[in-house]
């Protein structure tokens, strides 16, 4: 028979393993996003390298994913 104060403990650590776990699937939810928006920002930071590229070949700009197309030249 475990001794006095055994259960209680058992209870307490059970609880606080409860909590853990908790808190552990927020950070994983966090870390999922978080990186969600480094893949958003690394597009956006290649699609700047590849203009200034452009702008300083002399080249049309690089469509940017999602946005309109641009607008044909004047005639």
């Amino acid at each position: 028979m475990p001794g006095p104060g055994v259960e209680e403990r058992v209870v307490q650590v059970e609880e606080r393993l409860v909590q853990v776990e908790s808190r552990l699937g927020q950070v994983e939810s966090d870390v999922a996003a978080v990186r969600g928006d480094l893949a958003a920002v690394s597009g956006d930071v290649q699609w700047m390298v590849e203009a200034i590229v452009a702008m300083h070949s002399g080249e049309s700009l690089p469509l940017r994913a999602g946005a309109a197309p641009p607008p044909p030249p004047p005639p």
